[in-house]
């Protein structure tokens, strides 16, 4: 990974020096580089040659920073402007960055929410202030609301949103890397601010908030149960079976180790005169219910292909991912209502 070199337009003291120390610990090597003229304006062409990021204190050019974020812009605009300012009020931090800033951080930030910042923005991301450092007086106190409000409210960027509805995917941090096109340390980082906005400590309760507030892209949830089950994703993490007509897949009282989804062919469920189809799943309940019984028998009315999913793999999912867990929950109860009925 080629090096960052982020170039410090700060007055000299001791503010400097910690940025600077900080910026070293980014992963993949960060070289801090400084100017004797702290000034946007007066850099030379020779001051801006491979420079990833320019740093400015917002706050010392204060009226003029639109004036030289201009100038710079049109004299090198692709070597982005990121700024540091003691406001932490939002219109405040919206100008700055309507100005053209690529990032706002207050200087009032911990070394650990320092680093995060930058390391978004050197990854390519527009960074501002949540709402729990950024905010005008009337916001301060305002209610939660679900879905995109609620998002606001809990502070989260688009960016983060998207890295939750990953993480709520089941998505391995290098998954999530790949999907958003950054790398596993990025991911890392951002979910620690994550984690705090949500008020958690762990991936599954990030989950749990987030089902419960709507703070996930797409559908709720509970809107998508009745929707195919998407599980190709998970295919690779799955066995595959090639069974011929007339094969049982599992008899009633067999133990449940795995639960199926069916590739190609029919499988009927005869102690309850149910066929199922391509994309359907069974076996649901030996794997889910306490005693791991099968309460049916399964059996291929035609040749079959069959994607077979662990026990451990199946329940390790319902923590992950709530809309899985919500379409076994409707499973179970669907087909334990159907062997009350039959046998009524």
């Amino acid at each position: 990974m080629d090096e960052k070199r982020i170039l410090l337009l700060l007055e000299p003291g001791l503010f400097k020096e910690r940025l600077a120390n900080l910026l070293a610990e980014l992963d993949g090597g960060c070289r801090v580089l400084e100017t004797h003229d702290a000034s946007l304006i007066a850099l030379r062409e020779k001051d801006l040659h491979g420079v990833s990021l320019i740093v400015v204190d917002v706050d010392r050019i204060g009226a003029e920073t639109a004036v030289q974020l201009k100038a710079h812009a049109v004299r090198a605009p692709a070597v982005p402007v990121a700024g540091f300012g003691a406001s932490e009020n939002r219109e405040d931090i919206d100008r700055s960055m309507a100005a053209g800033l690529v990032g706002y951080v207050p200087k009032r930030f911990g070394s650990s929410d320092t680093l995060l910042a930058f390391a978004l923005i050197l990854s390519g991301e527009i960074y501002r202030p949540d709402a729990s450092f950024a905010s005008s007086p009337r916001e301060a106190h305002a209610p939660r609301r679900s879905g995109t409000g609620a998002r606001a409210e809990f502070g989260l960027t688009d960016a983060e949103a998207e890295v939750l509805a990953l993480l709520a995917r089941g998505k391995t941090n290098r998954e999530i890397a790949h999907a958003r096109g950054t790398q596993p340390s990025t991911v890392r980082i951002q979910l620690t601010p994550i984690f705090r906005k949500l008020g958690v400590q762990s991936r599954a309760q990030a989950i749990v908030v987030a089902l419960r507030h709507g703070l996930l892209h797409g559908p709720p949830a509970t809107q998508q149960v009745h929707h195919p089950l998407d599980l190709a994703w998970l295919l690779p993490h799955m066995k595959h079976r090639r069974h011929r007509c007339g094969h049982v897949v599992f008899r009633r009282g067999d133990v449940g180790k795995e639960l199926f989804l069916i590739q190609r062919g029919r499988v009927a469920i005869s102690d309850i005169d149910v066929e199922l189809k391509e994309h359907d799943v069974f076996g649901e309940i030996g794997v889910f219910t306490p005693d791991h019984r099968r309460t049916n028998s399964a059996t291929c009315t035609t040749d079959v292909d069959l994607w077979a999913l662990p026990e451990d793999k199946a329940r390790h999912l319902c923590i992950t991912d709530p809309t899985f867990a919500l379409r076994m929950l409707d499973l179970v109860a669907s087909r334990l209502s159907a062997d009350r009925m039959r046998a009524a």
